[in-house]
């Protein structure tokens, strides 16, 4: 039986093959040892003045049903309750793909709001504050928002925490603009 060579541009081409995957392996090995050094952690913060004296904009604040109007949630709604925010009250997501979230209302100040934001069954709780403060000129108000987290995506957690600020800072964005057109309407 005779033995065929490969042809030479065969040869070549399975060189090249073996080059290209070699670094990709190599760029996959670099991109997992990057991320186990990255945080997974993150901390999102957002604020905007708001022509409205603080009390105007707590008491705004202090009312369920005006949760809908100003807190955005992409594809999605917060539950409409004609009731005052309290401590320990929960208030469901509901997505337009039929999963479900929730808020849950913890310390409540005239001056501080923190809650917790499950964004779907199953996922970890996120700690979110509200910061008012009045201005020098008494009818303004700044509101800052702010979160900490920490993702457990697995290998693609740390690379997540470094675009959270600009996922999440869209939302907040958003929530916050939504909030000053109501209390400067």
């Amino acid at each position: 039986m005779l033995k065929r060579e490969t042809p030479d541009h065969q040869r070549k081409a399975l060189y090249q093959l073996r080059v290209v995957t070699r670094i990709f392996a190599l760029v996959v090995i670099l991109l997992l040892v990057v991320g186990y050094f990255l945080p997974k952690s993150y901390h999102i913060e957002r604020s905007i003045s708001i022509e409205a004296t603080q009390i105007e904009v707590a008491d705004f604040l202090a009312q369920a049903s005006n949760l809908p109007e100003w807190l955005y949630v992409q594809k999605g709604r917060v539950e409409l309750l004609d009731v005052a925010l309290t401590e320990g009250l929960s208030l469901s997501i509901n997505y337009e793909s039929g999963d479900k979230g929730f808020i849950e209302i913890g310390e409540l100040r005239s001056a501080r709001y923190e809650f917790d934001v499950v964004p779907k069954e199953g996922q970890r709780a996120v700690a979110n504050e509200l910061h008012l403060k009045a201005l020098a000129s008494g009818n303004e108000t700044r509101v800052s928002w702010s979160i900490n987290g920490e993702l457990e995506s697995g290998l693609l957690s740390p690379y997540l925490a470094l675009f959270a600020n600009d996922i999440a800072g869209a939302n907040f964005e958003k929530s916050l603009s939504q909030l000053k057109v109501l209390l400067e309407k």
